[in-house]
This record gives C-alpha cells, sequence and structure tokens, in this order.
C-alpha cells in the first residue's frame, strides 16, 4: 500500500503545485484528468523510489549513490516527461507544455535545465521529503487506499472516454471548472 498511497499523494501534491502555479500566472490550467491528480507526478515519484532503492539493494552507499540517485532521476525522469507528453498530444491532441522556446531544449517536451532541475528534485525527495511523510504515509487506511484508487481508476477510464475524441464532452469541463 506505501507505493500506491504514495503514487495518490503525489499525484495530488502535482496537481495542487500545477493549479498553483497556473492560477499565480494569472491562467486556469485545464487538466486532462476530472479529479485532482496528475498522475505524471505520482509516476516520477515511483521512479526516484525505484531507483533510490535498488541502489540501496546494491549496496551502493556515501556519495556514490547520492550521484547515481540525481543521475538516473535526471535520465529517467526526463524520458517520463517526454513519453507522457507524447502520450498525452497522441491520446488527447493537445500539450501541456513545450520547452522548444528555451536554450537547450530537445523537442518540445525535454529541456536540459528541467532535466538538471528533475535530478535535484529527486535527491530532495529522498533525502529531504520522503524521509518526514514515509511515516504519515504508511498510517493511511487501506480501505481509504482503495477508495482514493478506484476513484482515481474511474476517473482516468471516463478522461480517455470523454476527452480522447473519442467521445463528445466538453473538454473544459474539470475539477476547477467545479471550483472556478
Amino acid at each position: 500500500m506505501f507505493y500506491l498511497n504514495s503514487f495518490l499523494i503525489f499525484s495530488i501534491l502535482g496537481w495542487c503545485y500545477e493549479m498553483t502555479f497556473h492560477c499565480l500566472e494569472g491562467k486556469i490550467r485545464q487538466n486532462i484528468l476530472f479529479g485532482p491528480w496528475m498522475p505524471i507526478y505520482g509516476f516520477g515519484i515511483l521512479l526516484v523510489e525505484l531507483i533510490y532503492q535498488s541502489l540501496k539493494k546494491l549496496k551502493i552507499n556515501g556519495k556514490k549513490r547520492l550521484v547515481y540517485t540525481f543521475l538516473l532521476s535526471v535520465f529517467l525522469l526526463t524520458c517520463l516527461e517526454e513519453i507522457g507528453g507524447l502520450l498525452i498530444e497522441i491520446i488527447f491532441h493537445t500539450s501541456f507544455w513545450n520547452y522548444e522556446s528555451l536554450p537547450l531544449s530537445i523537442g518540445p517536451y525535454i529541456n536540459i535545465f528541467i532535466s538538471l532541475l528533475w535530478g535535484i528534485l529527486g535527491l530532495i525527495f529522498i533525502y529531504i521529503i520522503e524521509p518526514i511523510l514515509t511515516p504519515w504515509i504508511k498510517k493511511i487506511p487501506k480501505s481509504v487506499s482503495i477508495i482514493l484508487f478506484l476513484l482515481f481508476l474511474l476517473d482516468n477510464i471516463i478522461s480517455i472516454f470523454l476527452k480522447s475524441n473519442i467521445g463528445f464532452f466538453n473538454k473544459s469541463f474539470t475539477f476547477m471548472w467545479f471550483i472556478s
């Protein structure tokens, strides 16, 4: 349940971050899913956790583990960002980010500076945030985890059907629509 809870919590926190960032810009960000979650953040956290746990099992310690965690976070989170951007474009015919106007960009979804930021954020997560949140994440009741996951799964199914040009639904109808 720990990994499921981590995924859900950081998907929700990613949504909060994105909404706050865009509100500060004076914009309302349209989300793919109806609910308040962005799974790319949840998957990113799971990847960083997997990196760290794998390095621990390989008994890579100290500065070496720090460097490997950083480098693997840069590489894998950059791959996740590229794959996520392409899937959003293919399935929903839209794009939520485009780095092409920034220096050192590689296509619309990859930028070297942003990739390095992912590595730094991976380290911040593993060495600062994760140790603080782990005890709290472990206390989440299994029933809450299951209910949230089922809502998340249902949201994905409905969103893909209704928003992927398969359906007929208005693409601006999201959680932000309810609170605005």
